[in-house]
């Protein structure tokens, strides 16, 4: 029982750092996208920038949404956007 319960801890710590890395990556990749707008809007996005920007603008997406792991029954997922 003790080992069983170790593993469990064991995979919420996992769990709770990919959850903290990928959350981390959504962020960078939201400060970029606004990085790489505000050249688009000066004329100064290039191909590989426009490529990275298009590449990123998903991820970026994500971190604004309240509608999370929960699907659409989430707390303030009511899908009036």
């Amino acid at each position: 029982m003790a080992a069983l319960q170790l593993k469990v801890a064991q995979q919420k710590q996992q769990n709770t750092e990919t959850n903290a890395k990928q959350y981390q990556a959504r962020r960078a990749a939201a400060e970029r996208v606004v990085v790489l707008e505000e050249l688009k809007g000066c004329g100064l996005l290039t191909e590989e920038l426009a490529a990275e920007l298009a590449e990123l603008q998903p991820k970026a997406e994500q971190v604004g949404s309240d509608c999370g792991r929960g699907g659409r029954w989430a707390a303030g997922c009511n899908g009036a956007r």
